[in-house]
């Protein structure tokens, strides 16, 4: 699993060869480039600041559009990530990160030192350590190129991708399905969902008759709640700003899992 980037020295598209010597990305006018936040950049109440939803994607992506080539937008709980192409030879990235201040008005929240901002190989390399879990907070984390696909996915439907993006982002799923089958990157506990709940297990022992509370309705709430009904939790409270969300997540979760299990008020669950 080789994969080499050849910088051109000019800012301009780096050249991204595959390990099997394939180009991936030849040289042209257009630059490649990627900015946002992770769990290495800010702290989780910034990054939840700066979550979108999907319905907040395809909006973000058409406000993008307006001045890149092509772009795909990936958020998490873990970070919030734009990668673009653009047809300019230089990249003000602060001009970018204003729009997704703007857009999910949170200037007086969260500070510019908060993102990164990569140009070229540097955006490559970013995108294939994500797409191969070596970026996540649990390395070999099993979530991550799903998320990464389905990230892909709304932004190639809706038209927000090209040649660029297209090429690199294969290339990278492929990448990131090759850590499955040729490495033990993903033995073991390869989620915070589940390493949070195997943490449980040592300190309290069996999980049969204790109640656990989720805060968040989310995908790494959800996932949690599977991992504990699935360690045969007594029961579980989920709490949620949108109260809506917490019944919505446990309607989803009893129709697969017999688990007791309850939403409260947020500004109970204390």
């Amino acid at each position: 699993m080789e994969y080499n980037l050849i910088d051109t020295g000019d800012r301009i598209n780096g050249i991204l060869w595959g390990g099997d010597g394939s180009l991936l990305i030849s040289r042209n006018p257009k630059t490649f480039f990627a900015f946002g936040i992770n769990h290495r950049t800010a702290p989780v109440e910034v990054r939840e600041r700066l979550h979108l939803r999907d319905d907040e994607i395809i909006s973000f992506l058409s406000i993008l559009k307006a001045d890149v080539a092509e772009c795909v937008v990936l958020s998490t709980c873990n970070r919030t990530e734009v990668y673009a192409v653009s047809e300019s030879r230089e990249i003000d990235s602060s001009h970018f990160i204003n729009k997704l201040f703007d857009f999910k008005a949170a200037d007086s929240f969260v500070q510019s030192d908060h993102f990164f901002a990569l140009v070229s190989c540097s955006a490559s390399q970013q995108l294939l350590n994500v797409a191969t879990s070596i970026d996540s907070r649990v390395i070999g984390d099993s979530q991550i190129l799903r998320q990464l696909r389905f990230a892909y996915d709304i932004a190639q439907r809706g038209g927000f991708t090209g040649k660029v993006l297209n090429q690199l982002f294969q290339r990278a799923f492929k990448l990131g399905k090759m850590t499955y089958t040729e490495t033990s990157i993903h033995d073991g506990a390869v989620s915070v969902s589940l390493a949070a709940v195997e943490l449980g297990v040592e300190t309290f022992g069996s999980l049969r008759g204790k109640t656990a509370m989720v805060i968040g309705a989310g995908a790494m709430a959800q996932f949690t709640a599977e991992a504990l009904a699935h360690r045969k939790i007594g029961k579980i409270l989920v709490a949620n700003r949108t109260r809506s969300h917490a019944d919505e997540l446990l309607a989803s979760l009893q129709t697969r899992e017999r688990v007791e299990c309850e939403s409260i008020d947020f500004e109970n669950f204390k």
